[in-house]
């Protein structure tokens, strides 16, 4: 790995440091034990919690997909449909079905999934492959504020369908003030190309009843996977403001703005995009419609801009807890 993707990695984890609960009390002065102080962070916590898991669902998010909700694990499929342009791409169409099947007699530790890694890159990419795998997942080892999860199965990486092993860890950090820091680690390890890694910080806070904020730092690191973030490693920056729309509960709207940093030829930014989601569900409570322009700065065309709009339709087969999912933002002051 080069020594500036060295050093943006260990900036990071240092970051994850500073906000673990015994590292905030090292460097502030301790507080009071305030049974009543207490009861307020946690129910300022939870009602974080219940934003964000609202608004992963609503829109979505790859995070939902793959992990699923801890707490329900049923089977969800969803199929797909994207028609793009960029002004330095042209016109693009693809889909797809992306879901995963829970085998209830096997007490919930054997999953067939299937669907791109949906891992995000710039603003117009659609979905080039489809994966299949089976996932054995073995007994769960999780705490009131850690969940780790150990996987073994057959995934598909560099062409060819590998067996794998995986562990992963979600930790949510302890925080007095309003936002709300949480951290997963993925640790992968597969037959032939090795070792993966991927891990995430999140920062979420609620601004309004109306709005909420997101800060997410990705970073993924590949042994041997050349296809993957040019050459191996990356950092992911995403900063998103949801909005509910107040003369509606089915449909809201996301303004991002996302800096994806790669290492190939050397550490730098490999594009910049700047971009609106409207997204709404129809008058069919399983089938919802999104629509986002966006502007980006790709360094293949030297950083000039460049407009892009995609168009996508999503319908969700099997669990669906999504019908009145934005109706739940009010809780973030209520």
């Amino acid at each position: 790995m080069p020594r500036k993707a060295l050093t943006h990695l260990a900036a990071t984890l240092a970051l994850t440091l500073i906000l673990e609960p015994g590292t905030v009390a090292a460097s502030e002065p301790a507080l009071p034990d305030n049974s009543t102080l207490d009861s307020l962070h946690q129910e300022w916590s939870r009602r974080v919690l219940e934003t964000a898991s609202a608004i992963d669902n609503f829109f979505f998010s790859a995070r939902v997909d793959e992990e699923g909700r801890e707490e329900e694990q049923k089977t969800r499929i969803r199929a797909y449909l994207k028609f793009g342009y960029d002004d330095n791409e042209g016109i693009s169409l693809g889909g797809g079905l992306k879901g995963k099947l829970y085998l209830p007699r096997t007490q919930n530790r054997l999953h067939i999934m299937f669907g791109g890694d949906d891992e995000k890159t710039a603003i117009g990419t659609l979905d080039q492959s489809q994966d299949i795998s089976i996932r054995v997942r073995p007994k769960l080892l999780e705490a009131p504020r850690h969940h780790l999860r150990v996987d073994i199965g057959l995934r598909k990486r560099i062409g060819k369908y590998q067996p794998y092993g995986r562990v992963r860890h979600r930790q949510q950090l302890d925080s007095r003030g309003p936002w709300l820091p949480s951290v997963a680690n993925k640790l992968y390890y597969f037959s032939r190309s090795k070792i993966e890694y991927h891990g995430q910080l999140n920062l979420d806070r609620c601004l309004s009843p109306n709005l909420f904020f997101r800060s997410a730092s990705l970073i993924r690191w590949y042994e041997n996977n050349p296809d993957k973030c040019s050459g191996g490693f990356c950092l992911d920056q995403y900063f998103t403001l949801y909005e509910r729309l107040l003369h509606s509960s089915h449909e809201a709207l996301a303004y991002d703005a996302e800096f994806f940093f790669r290492n190939k030829p050397e550490f730098e930014l490999y594009d910049a995009v700047i971009k609106a989601r409207y997204r709404r569900m129809s008058h069919l409570d399983w089938l919802f419609w999104e629509i986002t322009p966006a502007v980006h700065f790709p360094a293949k065309y030297k950083h000039d801009p460049a407009f892009a709009l995609m168009f996508r339709l999503d319908g969700i087969f099997g669990y669906n807890e999504t019908t009145d999912v934005i109706k739940k933002l009010p809780s973030c002051q209520g």
